[in-house]
């Protein structure tokens, strides 16, 4: 079954660029978050963070290996508050885990810092958005 899409935003920490959207797929929905890098010559999306209701969980190297590992909670706001701390204490260490320890090690704490907030924003938009009845 296709992913439903909505409109999302973008976020900047560079090097990475983040794309917060709402999606419902196989029954369960919520904001995702798309993490994409330059890896060689492309851009690539490395990391992403499905913020579900019923099955939150997260891909490490989404276009290619594809691991998922699922989040032992429940609910939009337990999987925010779960993905926000991850990106700004382990950012870097899922990138290495993804695979990706070059883009890891580019990125800088500031930049993570500065970022987050408008993340946190993005996601709570994108909650709201993707929440309103139809």
């Amino acid at each position: 079954m296709a992913a439903m899409a909505f409109p999302e935003r973008e976020v900047r920490i560079p090097p990475l660029r983040v794309v917060v959207q709402y999606r419902r797929i196989a029954g369960d929905s919520g904001p995702s978050v798309q993490i994409y890098a330059p890896v060689g010559e492309q851009e690539r999306q490395v990391l992403r963070i499905d913020c579900f209701a019923e099955l939150p969980h997260y891909h490490l190297d989404p276009a290619d290996r594809d691991r998922v590992r699922l989040l032992h909670l429940r609910g939009h706001q337990a999987a925010i508050e779960w993905a926000l701390t991850q990106l700004r204490e382990r950012l870097p260490d899922l990138l290495r885990e993804a695979g990706f320890p070059q883009v890891a090690d580019q990125l800088s704490p500031e930049a993570i810092a500065q970022g987050l907030p408008s993340l946190s924003q993005a996601l709570h938009e994108v909650l709201t958005e993707g929440t309103r009845p139809l």
